[in-house]
Formats: structure tokens, C-alpha cells, sequence
């Protein structure tokens, strides 16, 4: 699963062999652009970069609490 909004230069979809591009999850253009992998703005820029939302009043059993466990959060 490619989890950028820009593709990877020099790999072919082909060669790739991905299930899924996901471009919703990945940071906003304008947040990229003010990364700029920047060594000094990386601690921001992962505060910045994904809000998890769940509707359950039962989060420490929800999907949510799965997926922030996968993702380091």
C-alpha cells in the first residue's frame, strides 16, 4: 500500500505491484511542502500529520485504538 500523494519516481505501477494507493491518508500538499524534510521540522511535522477519528464512546476497543497501535501513535 503506497501511502504518499506523489508516486515514487522510477517505479512503474507494474513493477510495483501495490493493493492500494492510498492518497487520502497522506499528508496534504501544503503540509509536504512545509516539511520540505527538513530535519529540524520533523517532530512538527508528525503532530501535523494524522488525526484519528472514531464515533465509538469505546475507544480503548475500537478500530481506531488498533490502527493507532499499527501506526506508532
Amino acid at each position: 500500500m503506497l501511502v504518499d500523494r506523489i508516486w515514487p519516481r522510477g517505479l512503474s505501477k507494474e513493477k510495483a505491484d501495490l493493493d492500494e494507493w492510498c492518497k487520502t491518508v497522506a499528508p496534504s500538499t501544503e503540509l509536504r511542502k512545509w516539511y520540505a524534510h527538513d530535519p529540524e521540522r520533523f517532530e512538527e511535522f508528525g503532530r501535523r500529520n494524522l488525526t484519528l477519528l472514531t464515533a465509538t464512546k469505546e475507544t480503548g476497543i475500537s478500530e481506531a485504538t488498533v490502527l493507532a497501535d499499527l501506526i506508532g501513535n
